[in-house]
């Protein structure tokens, strides 16, 4: 039985630069030689596990998690006069607020198959393997781990379910800083649904 785990953690700065002045002091503005940058950081940490239940079928999970994004919020008048509608309150500088954190969790189930025996190496140049597919991509990553089975054959056949976002997870994202908007820090928009597909490879 092979299996793999495979994990990773990325630690994110994100950076918004204060813009410079072109009108009469901003009401709502923080003096730009103290605010010349925010610094939000947003941490995505993400592991795979890949392994084969039986020579033949192959079973693979994934799951992602991140951190909220930052936002910031501003007034929704063009406070200072100057046209651009992007005037914070008082005191407020940029990505100050964290919207909620998302997380996914992927799966994919395959079984292979195959017939004809591939060609034995000569140590010359080997033929490469054309694969063919049909159906859905959800679970790409976790199609694209080795294993299952008929790796020597000719001809490879693999049918799979694959799943992305299995548990169904509301991720929410988009959210509103405006404060003169009806849907001010609340989301206005929602990560992909749950989604499964069937399909099938073929690699000669």
């Amino acid at each position: 039985m092979r299996t793999a785990f495979l994990g990773r953690s990325t630690l994110t700065s994100v950076a918004a630069m204060a813009l410079i002045a072109t009108a009469a002091p901003a009401i709502a503005e923080v003096p730009e030689s103290t605010d010349p940058i925010k610094i939000a950081n947003m941490d995505w940490t993400s592991a795979v596990l890949n392994t084969n239940l039986t020579r033949s079928i192959r079973f693979g999970v994934s799951t992602a998690a991140r951190s909220g994004a930052p936002y910031t919020i501003t007034t929704g008048r063009d406070d200072n006069g100057d046209t651009v509608f992007n005037d914070r309150p008082d005191g407020v500088g940029r990505n100050t607020v964290t919207g909620a954190a998302n997380w996914d969790v992927a799966a994919r189930l395959t079984y292979s198959f195959g017939f004809g025996q591939r060609p034995s190496s000569t140590g010359g140049p080997q033929g490469q393997m054309i694969m063919v597919r049909a159906g859905g991509g959800a679970g790409d990553l976790l199609g694209a781990m080795p294993g299952g089975g008929a790796d020597n054959k000719r001809v490879r056949l693999e049918l799979f379910i694959a799943a992305s976002n299995l548990l169904n997870t509301v991720n929410p994202m988009g959210y509103s800083g405006v404060m003169t908007s009806p849907f001010f820090g609340e989301p206005t928009a929602a990560g992909p649904a749950r989604k499964i597909d069937l399909g099938m490879k073929i690699g000669f």
